[in-house]
């Protein structure tokens, strides 16, 4: 079984420490749980699957996302 953690933002290296499969990011500004540049990017460990997750955007956006916070998969929303 797979475990998947979503909408992390201040304790993303505690979840990581748990042994989770993946992190989900989510990249949708009017989310509460609206990933920051910071957390996304530097706090995630190497290790786990971050996943960005995208409400309705451009590929162009989704791709800049997944390049800028080094994403291994995305889900999509809308």
């Amino acid at each position: 079984m797979f475990v998947k953690v979503c909408g992390m933002r201040d304790n993303v290296k505690q979840v990581a420490q748990l042994g989770v499969d993946m992190m989900g990011f989510i990249f949708y500004p009017k989310s509460p749980r609206y990933a920051s540049h910071v957390v996304a990017r530097s706090d995630a460990d190497r290790n786990v699957c971050r996943v960005g997750v995208f409400v309705n955007d451009s590929i162009s956006y989704m791709l800049d996302k997944i390049h800028s916070f080094s994403l291994n998969a995305v889900q999509m929303h809308g």
